[in-house]
Formats: structure tokens, sequence, C-alpha cells
């Protein structure tokens, strides 16, 4: 799912409403490239919950790593 949500801010929708979206157009094209079944994309609640849970200042650590 943070990966979904970083496609998606890069793919320039970097709200919520456009991770959703992103997440609905590209849901085959990502099953197929993660070797996923994820029948229904993320909502806007679900990646509410995944960005309010995310250790901000550890993600950047691990990036910059």
């Amino acid at each position: 799912m943070l990966l979904v949500a970083i496609l998606a801010i890069l793919s320039d929708q970097g709200s919520l409403l456009g991770m959703e979206r992103f997440a609905q157009r590209q849901c085959k094209t990502l099953n197929d490239l993660l070797g996923n079944q994820i029948g229904k994309p993320p909502s806007v609640s679900t990646f509410r919950l995944l960005l309010v849970q995310l250790d901000v200042e550890g993600f950047e650590g691990l990036l910059q790593a």
C-alpha cells in the first residue's frame, strides 16, 4: 500500500482521493507487476489510516540509508 501511495504521488496524485483513483486505474497493472491478487483497490479511508500511522522520520531514514 505504501508503494501504491508513493507511485500515486509520483504520478501527481498526492491527495487521498487521487491515491484512490490511481489505485483503481492501475489495479490490474500493479497486481501483474507485484504478483498480487488484490481484488479491490484501497479506498480513501485506507490511505488515510496508512498515512496517519506512518513514522515519517523513520521512513525518511530508511530512504536515506
